[in-house]
């Protein structure tokens, strides 16, 4: 038997997760539905459907369907095995966000990813995302690594540690999630770890930059790589 897929039009511009997940891994639809904001041309509309299917762990970023990487902010595209987020026609805001379409599912992982540029002073590493009001993050600021949790947009810091590290290019950040437990790493070095008790149980990861130093907003990272299981 083969999934029969429909689209429908979306009342938000680039809506998070183009899938009909459930909150469950046994969830199965026979019908997948699939959200989009415009008329697209058949190569498109087959682009995104298979952006949107659900992804298995380990997972490791082939740079072959950009359509996989929604922006609610910024313009995306591949470079050199490279996602490049830049400032797009229609916006010029101070931030540039991206996610993985597909990964909704994930419960416990261990997720990392490696700069490529220094534009951005503020980075956050974002884990157990389902919606733009709920998800976990480790954020990389000047001198400052913190862990966030936010629940029903309301943002609580739950713990954060002084460094004395920059954000350089080639720098490697890493993130963990296992249960109630999170670590921020940088380079592979644990900076941060701590239970966050009011976890959602699943969700994908992102990553969202700001703070730009100069008129040049663009952020680039490659090497995304997930395995399962957190640290």
């Amino acid at each position: 038997m083969h999934k029969l897929v429909f689209y429908q039009f979306s009342s938000a511009k680039r809506t998070y997760y183009s899938g009909n997940y459930g909150d469950n891994k046994a969830d199965s639809y026979g019908i997948l539905r699939l959200s989009v904001d415009a008329l697209r041309t058949p190569d498109l509309l087959l682009k995104e459907i298979e952006a949107s299917r659900a992804l298995e762990l380990p997972y490791t970023e082939t740079y072959t369907n950009d359509a996989r990487w929604p922006t609610p902010s910024g313009e995306p595209h591949f470079e050199n095995n490279t996602i490049v987020l830049s400032t797009s026609l229609e916006e010029n805001a101070n931030i540039r966000l991206t996610y993985l379409d597909g990964s909704y599912l994930w419960e416990d992982y261990y997720y990392s990813l490696r700069l490529k540029n220094s534009a951005a002073s503020v980075i956050l590493l974002i884990s157990r995302l389902k919606t733009s009001t709920d998800y976990t993050a480790c954020r990389y600021g000047p001198g400052l690594v913190r862990i966030i949790n936010v629940e029903k947009d309301i943002q609580h810091i739950i713990k954060e540690e002084k460094i004395n590290k920059t954000l350089i290019p080639e720098t490697v950040l890493s993130m963990s999630v296992s249960g109630l437990n999170v670590s921020c790493f940088m380079d592979s070095v644990e900076i941060i770890q701590a239970e966050v008790t009011n976890i959602s149980t699943n969700g994908g990861i992102g990553v969202k930059a700001g703070s730009f130093e100069t008129s040049d907003k663009t952020f680039a990272f490659s090497d995304i790589r997930v395995r399962e299981g957190g640290r």
